[in-house]
């Protein structure tokens, strides 16, 4: 960066004093939403607008009522960073008749307190008629969206959900009259303002919409779910409604089950936020609540005016509020201070300390430091002192913003960086691939010379298939107790494939082989045919072969759903293990340090070791009744003799077996007693953060579960097993964060509290986010991000590359010494690649 001539602060004081700036908000910078075809748009730019905020819960209820404050819309504003909040006022024809209809004065002043307040801090406010029943209550619903059309419908801030759930309605007879209705009255007094309407089925059956469409020109329709609840068939569903032209806004979703509790459920949460993203499709989360349900995103008892601290929010509120400061428009001020970092978006690792440093400019004048205040905060909760920023255990992508303060002029702005537990480096293209030699015990004896071909390292570029081809010639020929005479060994070779990839997007794995194989995608079984969620980050391919062959061969490449190859990731083959697993033997049973357990149960021991012969795949799923062999006081303790269920798996086994009963089928261990533990042989496949699903059922509120390793516990805290309404009424409770490092173990599960059954436990990886950054590559990239275009600057010549998140190219060039780049990009986040002899190193740019 070329530093400016620094003017004298008094001269520069003087200059802007009295100079009056403004603060522009989310409705002074996008105005009147306006449908167009199925994109809600600006009606002052005219491009499409995705607004992301909060739902309040049921007004009239204790659990909701009390958080309808300004102080709750101000915090919302300046630290959830929402641009939309949603009134989600109770009607309430039923039992329950507390809301508008018999409280009209009560409810209404709630609705008018947060209009106001939204109106104040120019956001977006949604006036939701919060009802199963809207069509019974037409006569009401007029009145009401009359009298707030009249107030507010000047007021380009203000949006009407004129039915928030129908349940089973039809939409023609019955919904869209209704609205229709509604519609009509709004429009005698509000002619502009965008109109929200709710389909059958709880606001998800939007398809059937697209053939009798309202004829009003600016009607949305809703769309609600809940993650764990609502997966791949609703967001196909929705894209069906999509292309058929129905307009789409989701009003209200969830984290976790469509009940309002049960797991929050992250991995479906972020597929959802990627598609309405992708979409353009706004969103509100449920809810501003305490009630103690995993929907709320307060803790009981949270202060009802806003004033909350970490503490205070939920397991989802948590994870909802990074989401939303991680990505939002960052406040514009309207005047000539700019803010630009002193570094590029780094990969910051979990145990390092980051000096963010910035430096500000008045009309391309550069200001000394010591006359500039910044305040920085980071999308995850950082710590960042003086500067220095220490990740708080998290990984992934995160945003820090800055607000630089200069007598009375204020500028923010934002950046990106990576947190990850994988040090900068360790992840590259083209890494070298290293054989290791065949392992065999001294049990065995090789009737020739194990033979190597010559081994050519394999440095694919990016887009190639990688081909590893390795050729063994060896025989066996010990005979052990009389019984193995000379036979082909069977060869049993281990491929481990690091997939780098930008973005999560699904994907299929073609892998051809030959002899007997398994392939494993982050820990999950997986065949040629699948769609696979390729996870943006890190991504293990795990492949084992194994059959009497004298060639290991392994190819694979990967291709998009459409059966494209997909040309921007990177790929780095591990070592490779390959060693003689014998034929199975009779007799007393044999202990095999690498293939397991040889002989299986003779009926005169029992070898102790993994069920299947090989550990359980951690990140993956380990079924409860798939515990180790060896029997009592190995495998297992159980207090009470036989087994109390009609499995017959495991037979002598004391543990209690029976059919689950759960839609995700298997068997279940129940009859859990505290004391009772069992022990499963797992393999970490890499060093990480985890965390794990619990399926259990329980009648009772008693159930504990540690997980240990040794005698050390690996869980932050035991896992509570609550009544879950019953023994065969299966649920799932996740842990917190956990960390495992990669390696064989026994893990041993144990019920420090009973009593409850489980189905099975599900390790799920934490993805690590990593960009190639070469030091050998010196590069700067200024401003970033940017808004016209962005300089690099280069110390050698280097070719680069521009690709969308999408993998498309959209823009290359040659730079030798400093170059403009990103001029034609629409606005966006994108990738730089830089490549210089066989160096890459790429940056992550945004342009605002």
């Amino acid at each position: 960066m070329k530093l400016k001539q620094i003017v004298s602060a008094l001269v520069f004081m003087v200059s802007i004093t009295g100079f009056a700036q403004k603060l522009v908000t989310p409705v002074e910078m996008h105005g009147r939403l306006q449908v167009e075809g199925v994109k809600i748009t600006s009606a002052l730019h005219g491009d499409p607008v995705q607004l992301r905020g909060m739902s309040f819960f049921w007004s009239q209820w204790g659990d909701g009522s009390k958080y309808y404050t300004k102080g709750v819309v101000d915090q919302l504003v300046d630290d959830w960073k929402i641009n939309v909040i949603r009134i989600a006022m109770g009607v309430n024809t039923g039992a329950d008749s507390s809301g508008y209809i018999k409280n009209k004065a009560t409810e209404k002043a709630k609705v008018i307190t947060i209009i106001d307040a939204a109106i104040a801090r120019g956001i977006y406010v949604i006036i939701d008629w919060h009802s199963h029943d809207a069509n019974l209550e037409l006569a009401e619903a007029k009145t009401f969206f009359a009298e707030m059309a009249q107030l507010y419908g000047e007021y380009p801030n203000v949006i009407y959900e004129v039915f928030n759930e129908p349940i089973a309605q039809p939409w023609a007879t019955s919904i869209k009259p209704y609205c229709e209705s509604v519609i009509d009255t709004i429009r005698e007094h509000d002619a502009d303002n965008l109109i929200i309407c709710g389909t059958r089925n709880w606001s998800q059956e939007v398809e059937e919409v697209a053939a009798n469409k309202i004829v009003d020109n600016n009607v949305a329709y809703t769309l609600h779910y809940y993650a764990a609840s609502h997966k791949d068939n609703l967001r196909a569903k929705a894209q069906r409604a999509i292309d058929k032209g129905v307009p789409l806004f989701v009003t209200e979703f969830g984290t976790c089950e469509s009940n309002g509790d049960g797991i929050v459920d992250k991995v479906e949460s972020n597929l959802w936020w990627q598609f309405l993203k992708e979409n353009d499709i706004s969103w509100c989360n449920w809810s501003v609540s305490d009630k103690a349900e995993a929907a709320s995103i307060l803790t009981p008892g949270s202060a009802n005016n806003g004033d909350w601290s970490l503490p205070n929010y939920t397991e989802s509120g948590l994870f909802v509020r990074n989401e939303l400061r991680y990505d939002y428009e960052v406040p514009q001020y309207d005047n000539l201070l700019l803010i630009e970092a002193q570094f590029e978006a780094p990969l910051i690792h979990t145990d390092s300390t980051f000096e963010f440093k910035f430096s500000s400019f008045y009309d391309g004048v550069l200001l000394e430091d010591s006359l500039v205040e910044y305040t920085i905060e980071v999308s995850n909760g950082g710590l960042v002192t003086n500067g220095l920023f220490t990740p708080n255990g998290d990984i992934g992508e995160y945003k820090l913003f800055v607000t630089a303060i200069y007598d009375t002029l204020v500028s923010t702005s934002t950046y990106s960086f990576i947190v990850s537990d994988i040090p900068q480096g360790e992840i590259k293209n083209g890494a070298e691939r290293t054989v290791l030699a065949l392992y065999f015990e001294n049990d065995y004896a090789l009737s020739t010379s194990l033979v190597y071909p010559d081994f050519e390292t394999i440095a694919p570029t990016i887009g190639d298939s990688v081909v590893f081809d390795t050729i063994y010639h060896w025989k066996e020929t010990t005979v052990l107790s009389g019984v193995l005479g000379e036979v082909d060994s069977a060869v049993r070779s281990f491929y481990a494939v690091y997939i780098v990839n930008p973005v999560t997007r699904l994907a299929k794995i073609n892998t051809p082989f030959g002899g007997t194989s398994k392939v494993y995608l982050n820990g999950r079984r997986i065949t040629k045919s699948d769609n696979v969620t390729l996870l943006g980050g890190d991504n293990i391919l795990l492949v084992e072969t194994t059959g009497a062959v004298d060639t290991s061969f392994f190819t694979f490449e990967v291709l998009t759903t459409e059966g494209n190859k997909m040309d921007y990731l990177s790929y780095s083959l591990s070592t490779t293990n390959s060693y003689d697993c014998a034929k199975v033997w009779n007799g007393t049973a044999y202990i095999n340090p690498e293939c397991g357990c040889l002989g299986g149960n003779t009926g005169k021991e029992q070898c102790p070791g993994p069920f299947s012969g090989e550990p359980a795949l951690i990140p993956g799923i380990i079924e409860s009744e798939n515990y180790d062999w060896g029997g009592k006081g190995v495998g297992y303790f159980d207090a009470t003799p036989g087994n109390n269920g009609s499995y017959s798996g495991r037979n002598p086994d004391d543990v209690d077996i029976s059919p689950s009963g759960d839609v995700k089928g298997g068997p279940n261990v129940g009859w859990i007693d505290q004391g009772e533990w069992l022990v499963y042989t797992v393999e970490v496949l890499k060093t990480g953060k985890y965390l794990v699903d619990f399926r259990v059922a329980s009648n009772l509120s008693f159930g504990e579960i540690d997980l240990k390793i040794g005698s050390k516990s690996i869980l932050r805290n035991r896992i509570k097993v609550a009544s879950t309404g019953g023994w065969t009424a299966w649920k799932t409770v996740q842990s917190d964060t956990l960390e495992l490092t990669a390696g064989v173990y026994a893990l041993k599960f144990e019920a420090t509290g009973g009593a409850f059954n489980i189905n099975y436990m599900e390790f799920h990886a934490v993805a690590a986010v990593g960009l190639t950054n070469e030091l050998s590559i010196a590069s700067a990239l200024y401003p970033n991000p940017f808004k016209v275009n962005s300089t690099l600057e280069v110390q050698s010549p280097v070719n680069y590359f521009i690709y969308s998140l999408e993998g498309i190219e959209v823009e290359s060039g040659f730079c030798t010494n400093n170059c403009t780049v990103g001029k034609d990009l629409e606005k966006g986040m994108y990738l730089l690649e830089l490549v210089s002899d066989n160096k890459k190193a790429t940056h992550r740019i945004i342009k605002e």
